[in-house]
């Protein structure tokens, strides 16, 4: 595990992405921020809780771009798009299954492809992981079958339990 303290240049251009992509401030000017690198994951730590993470490979493509955690999204009461899946599902997405159309119960219909999406369950509405699209809106109400989120993150995952 490699552990570095960020610059702040770093830092403000972190917190100007995350604020132009989420219109939430994350990063203050007096926070301790530092990141923490081990074989499979990237975490950035504010004050020494988890904030933003990295993941490398989006459909198939390599990118090194800072995703909120869950738990931020908690927090920071970050608005994302939604995707709801049935109780079949469950178990599946808390195991970091990626998300299936027949799973999938409802779809917000202002997503676009490459979008962050919080994944949730249709009884209780509760938040169980976030991803990627695969495809827009309209795209996935079309089909029927096939893999249409590429989860990247959920509860109780390494990241969760950092």
């Amino acid at each position: 595990m490699k552990k570095q303290f960020l610059r702040g240049s770093e830092i403000k251009k972190i917190a100007q992405n995350m604020q132009d992509k989420y219109s939430v401030e994350l990063l203050g000017k007096k926070d301790k921020v530092e990141v923490v690198e081990t074989e499979d994951s990237c975490v950035l730590l504010k004050n020494d809780s988890s904030l933003l993470f990295k993941h490398k490979i989006i459909d198939g493509e390599t990118k090194e771009e800072w995703f909120p955690t869950l738990k931020t999204v908690f927090s920071a009461e970050i608005k994302l798009n939604k995707i709801t899946v049935d109780t079949g599902a469950i178990k599946f997405v808390l195991n970091g299954a990626d998300i299936m159309r027949p799973g999938i119960t409802n779809i917000e219909s202002n997503i676009e492809k490459g979008e962050l999406i919080l994944i949730i369950e249709e009884v209780q509405k509760k938040p169980l992981a976030l991803g990627i699209a695969l495809y827009n809106s309209e795209d996935m109400k079309n089909q029927t079958q096939g893999k249409v989120i590429q989860s990247i993150h959920y509860l109780n995952d390494k990241i969760w339990n950092f």
